[in-house]
C-alpha cells in the first residue's frame, strides 16, 4: 500500500512537470526554435499518462460532469498508475530474484 501510494505521488508529479514543460515547449517562439516535434511527443506522453482519466470520462453517459469528478478522476489515475508501477516493481524482484 506504501509503494502505491508512493508510485502515485511518483506519477502525478512527472504528469504535472510534462504538462509544464508542454506549456513552455508550447509558447516558445517558432522563429526562435522550432520545437514542434518536441512538443508532439511530449503530447503522446501526457496522453499515455492520462489514459485511465480519458477513459473514464469516455464512459461516462452524460453531457455534464458533477463537481468534484475532476478531481476524483486526477487521484484515480494516479492510483491506477501507482498501483500498476507497484505491481511492476514487486514482479520484477520476484522475477530477477
Amino acid at each position: 500500500m506504501k509503494q502505491l501510494f508512493w508510485f502515485a505521488v511518483l506519477h502525478f508529479v512527472v504528469l504535472k512537470a510534462v504538462e509544464g514543460i508542454i506549456f513552455f515547449v508550447s509558447h516558445t517562439p517558432p522563429k526562435a526554435v522550432n520545437l514542434e516535434v518536441l512538443e508532439a511527443v511530449l503530447v503522446h506522453v501526457e496522453d499515455v499518462l492520462k489514459f485511465p482519466r480519458w477513459l473514464i470520462i469516455k464512459l461516462w453517459p452524460w453531457e455534464t460532469t458533477p463537481r468534484g469528478l475532476g478531481l476524483a478522476l486526477t487521484i484515480f489515475n494516479s492510483a491506477v498508475w501507482g498501483a500498476a508501477l507497484a505491481g511492476l516493481r514487486n514482479f520484477w524482484r520476484k522475477a530477477t530474484a
